[in-house]
């Protein structure tokens, strides 16, 4: 029976020494900054489960002694408790590697780029749903606040807020920590960003009214930090498109502007990148 016990704990020692070699190449292998707060919540685990092996060994210690002070029911009564914890400690190591491989470093570009699924593009300076996979050209589309964009798939990086909640965690632990407050600039701007769209609609108006609109719109945009916009003119006659592309041609908040594309709307919808 003593024999059994040995070769249990030995290849739960095993498996937990692989895991943690693993553990070990994986850290090495990390950038140091961007991964530090992963790094920091699997070092937590990593020392649950050495502590636990220092146990581990311990017991192993007494069984191969012979010690007579543990009847065999104390023996396997502790071993279940060490497999339990070693389990418990395995369990929550390999969520964190499959969490790691799913999520992917914040701010970096994504190894696979996989549809429903949320991205970060400094096209339109925010996040959006990926509904549809580059193209030959390297084109991919997102949906963001109800608009699709087209944008370049390496513009697409992974969203800062998917960082999982150690972030929290980390931050809990320096207690000095304080948050800076927001100064009126950047208040003016969370308002205009909570309140401005991505797409203004100048169906119905004429030349003069939709001109004065897109206007004032650019400045919110620009003011809020949106990057592409949306604007809804409609094909008719074409005079509200050429209003629109009088405008933006001269206007010096546009970097570049085009009639939407397949899905986006065609001759009546321009997208503009301010």
């Amino acid at each position: 029976e003593s024999e059994k016990l040995r070769k249990e704990i030995r290849d739960m020692r095993d498996i937990v020494k692989k895991q943690t070699d693993d553990l070990e190449r994986q850290r090495i292998a990390l950038e140091d900054g961007k991964r530090k707060i992963l790094d920091e919540a699997r070092e937590e685990k990593k020392e649950i489960i050495e502590s636990t092996l220092d146990e581990c060994d311990r017991i192993l210690g007494e069984v191969r002694a012979g010690i007579k002070a543990k009847t065999q029911r104390e023996a396997e009564d502790t071993l279940r408790r060490i497999r339990s914890n070693l389990r418990a400690g395995l369990n929550d190591l390999e969520a964190e590697s499959r969490d790691s491989a799913q999520l992917g470093v914040p701010g970096e570009r994504p190894d696979e780029l996989r549809l429903g699924e949320k991205y970060f593009s400094d096209k339109i300076g925010g996040t959006g749903l990926l509904v549809k996979l580059a193209d030959r050209s390297g084109s991919c589309v997102i949906e963001s606040g109800g608009v699709r964009v087209t944008v370049p798939s390496a513009s697409l990086r992974i969203p800062e807020e998917d960082v999982p909640d150690m972030k929290a965690r980390s931050v809990h632990k320096n207690r000095a920590q304080t948050v800076k407050p927001l100064s009126s600039a950047e208040k003016l701007r969370l308002s205009r960003a909570q309140n401005t769209v991505t797409e203004l609609m100048l169906i119905g108006k004429n030349s003069e009214e939709a001109t004065i609109d897109l206007d004032r719109y650019l400045d919110d945009c620009v003011l809020s930090g949106i990057r592409v916009v949306r604007i809804v003119h409609g094909k008719g006659s074409g005079i509200l498109r050429s209003a629109v592309a009088s405008l933006l041609k001269k206007d010096p908040r546009v970097k570049t502007f085009r009639l939407g594309g397949l899905g986006e709307g065609g001759d009546g919808v321009t997208i503009a990148e301010l």
